[in-house]
């Protein structure tokens, strides 16, 4: 099965309501075939801006 990281475009992410977001990049991973972890860390984790991004930094730190 071939992912189809390249088109898959995730929208921009929701502070107010992050579990819908999570449910509906859910529903793209399986739209475009993102089966592997590693294609959708990457794909969340480059969906963020960078606010969230300095709220989880010592997570990214050490994932």
């Amino acid at each position: 099965v071939i992912e189809s990281i390249t088109t898959c475009k995730i929208p921009p992410f929701r502070k107010q309501q992050p579990a819908l977001w999570f449910a509906q990049i859910e529903s793209l991973f399986q739209i475009h075939r993102v089966r592997s972890d590693d294609g959708r860390y990457h794909l969340v984790i480059g969906a963020l801006d960078s606010k969230a991004i300095q709220e989880i930094a010592d997570i990214l730190a050490s994932p």
